[in-house]
């Protein structure tokens, strides 16, 4: 018992040092810039050019990029795409959510008494379902 409590104490005392400060309060270093990059401003006028990926003479990237382009699909045409499989997966999955049903029929018989068995007291059954 006196071994977990001087544990104890060591674990609170390393925890409440981590907190000291460890040094002065940091400085961030001066950046001198030089004088003809201090006032650079890009211009809203440069364009870049639409097959950027060119700039790079790569066979493979160029032959990926028109993969690309050739296969891309129009965003509507995909959403509609999507929205058409998830009302299919609501249509199955509607099979396996309860179903309620309702249903009511009446019958009355009555045995003749004039059949070739006479009955001393007609029976009659009232069927309900």
């Amino acid at each position: 018992m006196f071994n977990l409590r001087v544990s104890y104490l060591l674990v609170m005392a390393a925890t409440l040092s981590s907190c000291a400060a460890l040094g002065p309060n940091y400085q961030r270093p001066e950046i001198v810039t030089p004088a003809q990059y201090a006032n650079t401003q890009l211009s809203p006028a440069i364009s870049i050019d639409q097959a950027w990926w060119t700039l790079y003479q790569d066979l493979t990237l160029n032959g990926l990029i028109a993969k690309a382009l050739q296969n891309n699909t129009d965003i509507k045409r995909a959403v509609a795409r999507i929205e058409e499989a998830d009302a299919f997966a609501n249509e199955v999955g509607a099979a396996l959510l309860p179903q309620v049903n309702l249903d009511g029929s009446s019958a009355h018989s009555r045995v003749s008494t004039l059949s070739a068995i006479p009955v001393p007291n007609p029976i009659r059954n009232n069927n309900r379902v």
